[in-house]
């Protein structure tokens, strides 16, 4: 009778046991299946001492109407320990590229090499220095707005939420719209963090892509300070 007993018991937890497995499988399979509603700029959970946070610097462009905090000197690898943060305006095509000054054209501290505007406006150039591309166009309504998302970012993207920034007036723009990378016919695939700043006040829109890695640090991993939320929040427009 005991051993009766004792077998319905185990068979009782293996068929409970079974049946949280099979709920927790269920749940882990929505949640992954779907994919995210819309895009955002990251925020990095790593170590962040405050003694690894070196000078900053504010650059002010009267042309394109906007402001921007950056880090002097960021980290680099050998033989560049550490390297100057340098803005190359190119009003010509309405944007400016945030790059390092120096970079290392083959990887392995052979090559070490100045970076220059040409350099950067040649965009099929694969080993470049890592470069934030600031673009800016006028925009003079929402419908306008949706075009240049469309035309920056892909045909099937659209605006998604728009939240005020710590600058009133101006708002971040997330995108939503996103298609699977299988998709033959889908045209908004944003596997990277970007940013969006729009002022419909200057009927202007300020557009930029962070990547899928932390561009500008200080100190080395994992106790290093990762700048690059610091300088998104530090956006801002000119007053006209």
């Amino acid at each position: 009778m005991k051993i009766t007993l004792l077998l319905v018991g185990m068979l009782t937890l293996l068929a409970s046991c079974s049946s949280v497995s099979s709920d927790s499988v269920q749940e882990s399979n929505v949640a992954s299946s779907e994919p995210a509603a819309e895009s955002s700029s990251s925020s990095y959970s790593y170590s962040q001492p405050a003694k690894n946070k070196g000078e900053m610097f504010l650059y002010s462009d009267p042309v394109l109407g906007f402001s921007i905090e950056l880090p002097k000197r960021v980290s680099f690898n050998p033989p560049l320990p550490s390297v100057d943060v340098g803005v190359f305006p190119d009003h010509a095509h309405q944007r400016v590229f945030i790059a390092l000054k120096q970079w290392d054209a083959g990887y392995e501290g052979n090559s070490i090499q100045e970076t220059t505007l040409k350099l950067l406006q040649n965009s099929d150039n694969p080993r470049g220095p890592r470069t934030w591309e600031l673009v800016s166009k006028t925009i003079r309504n929402d419908t306008e707005l949706e075009s240049f998302i469309k035309e920056r970012y892909g045909k099937d993207c659209v605006s998604g939420q728009k939240a005020m920034t710590a600058q009133e007036g101006t708002f971040d723009v997330k995108i939503s719209g996103f298609t699977p990378f299988d998709d033959p016919d889908g045209d908004c695939v944003v596997n990277y963090a970007t940013v969006i700043r729009y002022s419909p006040s200057r009927q202007q829109v300020i557009s930029w892509h962070m990547g899928q890695d932390v561009s500008f640090v200080s100190g080395k991993y994992p106790n290093w300070y990762v700048y690059d939320d610091d300088v998104v929040k530090s956006f801002r427009f000119l007053k006209k």
